[in-house]
């Protein structure tokens, strides 16, 4: 056996069979998928693939599209006929595991307008690529004229529900000056964080 390559969430994986050895076989491969991180392939098979054997050859596995992160292991036996023993290969076999890993969404921010003392502002945070991220949106304003973002003078966290638009709460300056904004989201088990900087 031989599963597909490392992906990344979104692409399909599927696994391949090598029957050989057989005296004419017929009856199925049947592939079955566990995971994600079912490291002894110990719960129900997430995904189980048909697949009919007329001899000795490659079997391909249908494709599957994962829907979270991790390591998936594939187990494919033959399972015989009147003329060939079933096989027993079992779980953690060689070059059946495939790791799927999480996405890179980005994310784009633009803050309000200049204003005067006393005037609030704001930060707008749109989150796109990811693979229905949950989690936050982390906002901190630094300032007035700290040039290298060294000490938020605010953080702000705000819940993520999918890809979108998120808006900061208000912030009104005490101090006259340039205040710069940095947003990041923060990840999640599907989708890794991102890293804005000042």
């Amino acid at each position: 056996t031989n599963a597909s390559n490392n992906a990344q969430l979104g692409g399909q994986i599927n696994d391949v069979a090598t029957l050989s050895g057989g005296s004419n076989p017929t009856g199925h491969v049947v592939f079955k998928l566990y995971g994600p991180n079912d490291t002894n392939c110990t719960s129900a098979a997430i995904f189980t693939s048909n697949v009919t054997v007329s001899g000795n050859t490659n079997y391909a596995s249908a494709s599957f599209t994962p829907g979270q992160a991790g390591t998936y292991r594939w187990v494919a036996n033959y399972g015989g006929d009147s003329n060939n023993n079933a096989t027993v290969n079992d779980c953690n076999s060689a070059n059946e595991s495939v790791v799927v890993s999480q996405v890179t969404p980005t994310v784009s921010t633009m803050a309000s307008a200049n204003v005067t003392l006393g005037s609030s502002v704001n930060d707008v945070a749109t989150l796109s690529g990811g693979n229905n991220p949950t989690g936050t949106i982390t906002f901190q304003v630094y300032g007035p004229n700290d040039s290298l973002c060294l000490s938020a003078t605010q953080t702000f966290f705000v819940s993520v529900s999918g890809a979108g638009t998120y808006t900061s709460p208000s912030f009104t300056p005490t101090q006259a000056g340039t205040y710069r904004w940095i947003a990041n989201y923060g990840g999640d088990t599907n989708n890794n964080a991102t890293a804005n900087a000042c």
